[in-house]
């Protein structure tokens, strides 16, 4: 064999050997790239979720302080079929029908208008005791 055909295969495994590692060292760098987005649109849904569980706690705090909240009548509002007797429904001045939510019921309102709204924001109401399955901590909410 002739040198220069022994330096054009020393070239050509040279030339393969670069590709094959710049190839492993862009891999490398866009699974990097990749776990690190992931984990970040991790946390964002993290924090995300802190913040509407956080409002919804404050939103409940003053609606049980208040008693309820006054809700006007649309369509698909609903009634709160617990509160029963005078107070429940009001008229305002200007011919507007307003009804009362108590804490739960509103809190059920809220979790149905989130799940309409965006499937990935799931709520599930439970109490510590359950009433029902579906209500009933498992071992992870105790």
């Amino acid at each position: 064999m002739k040198n220069w055909e022994i330096l054009v295969k020393k070239q050509r495994v040279i030339y393969i050997s670069a590709f094959l590692i710049w190839t492993l060292v862009c891999l490398f760098a866009g699974y990097s790239i990749i776990s690190e987005e992931v984990e970040s649109k991790r946390f964002l849904l993290e924090e995300t979720g802190r913040t509407i569980a956080s409002s919804v706690t404050h939103a409940m705090e003053f609606t049980a302080r208040a008693g309820g909240v006054f809700v006007e009548v649309r369509e698909g509002t609903g009634r709160d079929e617990s509160f029963q007797g005078a107070g429940r429904d009001v008229e305002t001045k200007d011919g507007r029908l307003l009804t009362k939510f108590d804490p739960p019921f509103l809190l059920s309102r809220i979790t149905d208008f989130a799940a309409e709204k965006d499937d990935t924001v799931r709520v599930r109401i439970i109490g510590k005791a359950g009433l029902t399955p579906e209500t009933t901590p498992s071992p992870e909410e105790r």
